[in-house]
């Protein structure tokens, strides 16, 4: 990493008519709800490690992620394991951000972008880690045959007959939550799909 810069909510305040969450005194010393040194190097900032971090994503102001699909997935585990709706109102490659639909005035938010569009690395620049709402006791929208192709692409490929019923207790056991026979069906085909197009590159 190592590139210089400071950490900024401005850009993600603008996306949604948010006040900064930083403000520096005249030393450049934040003196917002994060305490950040204006100065301070990406490379000083904790990187997301996929595998073993993903187990139970937590995020950090200025921590480093690989990719933008590192971190959704991320964020779509942890929305999964805390039962919290979380959504992508603004989602590329290059900026990501997450706000909480689990009630109307829930203020988490979660904002990550790119230093510049050949660098595929995110870094939150934004986290406001409060929840206001309740966890939800249903099945929550990210646990949806894209991420669980992601979750269990393993077992899916190690095991072809790898049954519905098993599939369903996987998550239910991980997550607490109850899935149909039709999403096991769509999540393994995708992850089979995933499988070959990777095989074929």
């Amino acid at each position: 990493m190592g590139y210089k810069g400071h950490i900024s909510d401005e850009e993600a305040a603008a996306l949604d008519g948010f006040q900064s969450a930083h403000e520096s005194d005249s030393d450049g010393e934040d003196v917002g709800p994060f305490k950040v040194k204006g100065k301070k190097r990406f490379s000083d900032w904790s990187e997301f490690n996929e595998k073993t971090d993903m187990k139970n994503p937590k995020f950090a102001l200025g921590m480093i992620f690989p990719n933008s699909k590192v971190f959704k997935h991320a964020v779509r585990k942890h929305a999964v394991l805390t039962k919290k709706e979380l959504r992508f109102p603004r989602n590329t490659k290059h900026k990501v951000l997450v706000k909480c639909k689990t009630s109307p005035d829930c203020p988490f938010w979660l904002y990550a972008s790119s230093p510049s569009n050949d660098n595929p690395t995110l870094q939150i620049r934004t986290f406001r880690p409060n929840h206001t709402c309740s966890s939800i006791k249903k099945r929550v929208y990210h646990c949806h045959a894209p991420f669980l192709a992601e979750e269990y692409k393993d077992c899916f490929m190690a095991d072809a007959k790898w049954s519905r019923e098993g599939t369903q207790n996987a998550v239910n056991r991980d997550f607490g939550m109850e899935i149909g026979y039709q999403l096991c069906y769509r999540a393994k085909n995708k992850a089979i799909k995933k499988a070959q197009g990777s095989i074929e590159d």
